[in-house]
This record gives C-alpha cells, structure tokens and sequence, in this order.
C-alpha cells in the first residue's frame, strides 16, 4: 500500500532530478500548456534539500514557477494538493465548492480576504486531474491543473469584492529517488486597481508558500490521511486507500 513506500534514506543527486524531468519535460510541455523550467543550478540546490522560484515569461502571461523534493510517495503529494477542506496549501481562503462534483474535477468559489484600502478578491476555479498526460507518460507524471470558470457559477459572490482577471496554474508530480520532485507554476491578474507587477508578486509568494507547506503535510500524510478523510483519486481514478 501507499502509506508502507519507503522513501529515500538520503536527498537525491542533481543527476537523478535532471534525468527524471528531462525524460518527462516534453510531454508535459505538449499536454499541458503551463510552463515549468528548472536551469542547472536548480538541481544542485534541489538535491540539498531547497525549493527554488522563477518568473517565466510566455507570449501571452507571466507565470511566477517553483519546484521542490519531498521525502514522500507522489500519492501523498498528489493528496495534498486536493486536502483544502481539511489543510489547504495556499492564503486564508474561503472555499465553497459547486455541484456536480467528481473524483477527478471540482469546480469552487473562492474568496480572498486583502488588507484595506484594497477590495478583496474573489473567483470560480475549475479544477480538474491531466489525464491526457498521465497516459503519455505512463504514468509517471501527475498533474492537476485549474482555470477560471465562469463567474456566474458562484453560489454566494461577494457584491462588494473584485473578481480575478487571470488565474490558472498546475502541480505537477514526477516521482525521484524514492520521492517526489514537485513542480508549481501560477499566473494571476488580481485585477481592479492593482497593478501586474503586485500580482506577479503574489504569485511568486503563493508559489514560495504553497511549495513549503506541501513538504510539510505530504511527510506526514499517513498519519492524516485516514478514519472519515474523504477517499482521493489518482490521475486514472483509481482509489487511494486510506492509511491505517
């Protein structure tokens, strides 16, 4: 079972994480047009144990990317990544998810307090698991990426708050030496009156703080992932089995 995957007595070497995203970064690139780039001096601080952060310009958004290895199986990455209603990764949301949920897509209204004198923020994701690219690679590569829906979706909006622009971004899982190298990249427009540059720097804080709170709820996922927790799919919908 998942929960018994030993993982690696030590870090990986820069070698083993060029190796494992090299042979995957062309499907991904093909099945999923997020951007994800890792240069040569990331996998050295990679392998020591540190996550690293880029902007990545693309011909038409700007995407604030990071990456990470965590001493854990990728089902317990991929867990959570989708354990908002318990631990979520990301700022003091509020979250209401829609109707019409399945194991493998989620539509959700989110709501983002700010500090005044700024109008908080508020959305509708689509969040949904890449099928396409599990199935090119065979598997080895995991990734649940998301999109705005449309406003109108939104059970209770916020007459007062400003919907988001832009949103969209992914986790993507390759697993490594026994771990897992997890990839982030988002790119948000907040809209209203702040500008691009704030949001790109919202963005790349997101990345920095999501990818830190991974490590620390998928290293201790079997612990939490168990009694009444909801049952999480992979990227085929095949149940995870709840630890013991």
């Amino acid at each position: 079972m998942w929960w018994l995957a030993t993982v690696a007595d030590a870090s990986p070497t820069a070698e083993s994480l060029r190796a494992a995203w090299t042979a995957e970064a062309s499907a991904v690139a093909a099945h999923g047009p997020i951007p994800l780039e890792l240069t040569a001096a990331d996998y050295a601080d990679l392998a020591a144990g540190e996550s690293v952060a880029h902007r990545v310009d693309t011909e038409t958004a700007t995407f604030a990317t990071g990456a990470v290895w965590v001493e854990a199986p990728m089902t317990a990455a991929w867990i959570a990544i989708q354990d908002s209603k318990d631990r979520p990764l990301g700022r003091d949301l509020f979250h209401e998810t829609l109707p019409g949920e399945t194991p493998g897509h989620r539509q959700t209204y989110m709501r983002m307090a700010l500090p005044w004198p700024m109008s908080d923020r508020q959305w509708v994701a689509d969040l949904a698991h890449n099928r396409p690219l599990f199935d090119a690679t065979g598997g080895r590569v995991w990734q649940r990426r998301w999109t705005l829906a449309d406003p109108a979706l939104a059970p209770h909006p916020d007459p007062d708050a400003v919907w988001l622009e832009a949103s969209e971004g992914a986790w993507t899982f390759v697993a490594v030496d026994g771990g897992t190298l997890c990839l982030f990249a988002i790119h948000n427009e907040l809209g209203g009156a702040i500008p691009s540059s704030i949001s790109r720097s919202f963005a790349t804080s997101t990345v920095k703080n999501g990818l830190k709170t991974l490590v620390i709820h998928a290293t201790d996922m079997p612990t939490h992932y168990r009694g009444g927790h909801d049952v999480v799919v992979t990227p085929d919908n095949a149940p995870i089995p709840l630890s013991p």
